[in-house]
């Protein structure tokens, strides 16, 4: 296969993807008959191109071509491309279809239809339609789970968990697929910046560290999870970064959380300890007159808006009820302290 067929039909599936990838989002609310029928022509096109790959030599470098493409930050969840998907491009189509409830009803009518009537096409649209009825339902109640959460907390709880595991398996798909570390690494750190500066969007990164994920791939989790790690202490967890930046400050986050986090990974458990020792050495003792006890407050007025001597203790308090290794080592901590009289804690 010459340089310019290969370069063709690779841009013939990259249009494919696109297609693939609206799909599976509001970009279908603009879709007619005729979108329809074009996408459904080029997922026809790319099931071509696999039947005539198919014993050609040329075969191991367009699979390797197509990877390629799939390592672009593409929105496609669990799709991987490679030219083993293209074989059953139309059914991907279909299914992406079915579960996006942007889709309306008469194009949804029409994707039914293209299964067309024989008796295998039907036992194929009833086998996906039970596999995808459950998707479709998660994704309706996650859209509308937005409505009932400012009736509940435990409501916003569970959002923030559902959209941290849908970042979390966004995270390791770009990261520990692409072959371009420098590009995707800078995709997801943007992912980290808009997601961090959304409201509760602190709570969700830390529920992204705590996400359980049992693929199997060890390695490649562990360093997907140091990813967003490294990053949110450097960004989030440094005064001076916080303020320079305009983002959301780490530990004004939910206490509960942050210990989680903090019984996980010895690093987030540090850079907690150095914050909240920081924080006591830069109070000072006074006295509040009129037969007032003797009280903590920031020096200058330091950090008087958002944390005091009570929300101090609060986060101690919360550290000493975690995992025996946390408490054991915020003991020492303290008892080391006790001992520095120039440490006001």
């Amino acid at each position: 296969m010459s340089s310019v067929a290969l370069a063709d039909i690779l841009k013939n599936i990259y249009s494919f993807v696109q297609i693939l990838e609206g799909s599976r989002n509001d970009m279908v609310n603009s879709w007619d008959e005729s979108a329809l029928a074009n996408a459904f022509q080029w997922a026809r096109y790319c099931e071509q191109v696999y039947r005539q790959a198919e014993g050609k030599p040329y075969r191991k470098d367009l699979d390797s071509q197509i990877r390629a493409i799939g390592q672009l930050p593409l929105a496609l969840g669990d799709v991987q491309i490679c030219l083993e998907t293209l074989k059953g491009s139309t059914e991907t189509l279909r299914k992406s279809l079915l579960q996006n409830p942007h889709l309306s009803d008469h194009l949804f009518t029409a994707v039914i239809t293209s299964y067309g009537v024989t008796p295998g096409a039907k036992q194929d649209l009833i086998k996906d339609c039970f596999q995808l009825s459950q998707t479709k339902a998660v994704g309706q109640m996650t859209s509308n789970l937005a409505s009932l959460v400012e009736k509940t907390d435990s409501g916003q709880s569970e959002l923030n968990r559902c959209q941290a595991r849908l970042l979390w398996r966004h995270i390791k798909t770009v990261l520990s697929s692409s072959y371009k570390k420098e590009r995707s690494e800078s995709y997801i750190t943007a992912k980290l910046v808009a997601t961090a500066c959304d409201q509760n969007g602190i709570e969700i990164l830390l529920h992204v560290l705590l996400t359980q994920d049992d693929t199997g791939q060890c390695t490649k989790i562990m360093e997907c999870k140091q990813f967003v790690l490294k990053w949110m202490l450097q960004n989030l967890a440094l005064r001076k970064s916080i303020q320079k930046k305009g983002v959301p400050d780490l530990w004004q986050a939910p206490k509960q959380f942050l210990v989680k986090v903090a019984a996980e990974y010895f690093s987030f458990f540090t850079a907690y300890i150095q914050f909240l020792v920081q924080l006591g050495s830069d109070m000072s003792l006074e006295y509040g007159g009129s037969g007032m006890e003797y009280t903590w407050r920031f020096m200058h007025g330091k950090d008087s808006k958002t944390f005091s001597y009570a929300i101090l203790l609060e986060h101690f308090a919360e550290l000493l009820k975690s995992d025996q290794h946390v408490t054991s080592a915020v003991v020492k901590t303290l008892e080391s302290l006790a001992l520095k009289s120039e440490v006001n804690i």
